[in-house]
């Protein structure tokens, strides 16, 4: 488990890569470019084992637990 509370700066990367890949094949898409459209496809089902090999699910965003924290009341 990381220490980091927000997730660790590999996974953001990760998830940014990953939604920009997704908005670009909705893109292609909707203008009707197949070609940006599948491989935004091709490469959306590749990420999902590198997301695997990364760990990026083992990221947990934790809720603080200490009642006298700010945001508690």
């Amino acid at each position: 488990m990381t220490r980091n509370r927000h997730g660790r700066p590999r996974s953001w990367i990760y998830a940014g890569v990953f939604l920009l890949v997704f908005i670009l094949g909705g893109v292609g898409l909707i203008i009707g470019s197949m070609p940006l459209f599948w491989t935004c496809l091709v490469v959306l089902v590749a990420l999902v084992p590198v997301g695997k090999l990364i760990g990026v699910m083992d990221d947990t965003v934790m809720a603080p637990t200490d009642p006298e924290e700010p945001g508690h009341g």
